[in-house]
């Protein structure tokens, strides 16, 4: 059973904070996060620049594409230790990037999926 605690974190504060990861600063396709600039070299030749996934990735990894979608509710509701876990060790067919990206690149990686994740949930 959801405590009214538990309930206003989810209704009210996961929300919120996901706007405020989600708040560009100075970014701009001139100027992309540093998030931004390790997702596109590295992430979205395999879950698309918007998050969603790639077609031909999943047919050259032979995996179904929704796997590769990071838009997914359980991907959402994945804490973000949890996903800089999953970046940092792989997960699936996704190498390990532990050894590829510091921890503060793994967060800001991390912080740039939130962002993708909060525009999809806004186009409902």
């Amino acid at each position: 059973m959801i405590r009214p605690l538990q309930a206003a974190v989810v209704l009210f504060l996961l929300p919120a904070l996901l706007i405020l990861l989600s708040i560009p600063g100075s970014e701009s396709k001139e100027n992309p996060s540093p998030g931004r600039k390790l997702f596109e070299a590295n992430c979205a030749q395999c879950h698309g620049s918007n998050g969603k996934g790639s077609m031909e990735a999943a047919k050259t990894l032979k995996i179904d594409p929704v796997q590769l979608d990071i838009t997914r509710d359980w991907v959402i509701r994945e804490s973000a230790k949890n996903l800089e876990k999953r970046v940092s060790d792989g997960h699936g067919k996704m190498p390990k990037q532990g050894v590829k990206f510091s921890p503060v690149e793994i967060r800001s990686l991390i912080r740039y999926i939130r962002s993708l994740q909060l525009a999809y949930a806004l186009k409902g």
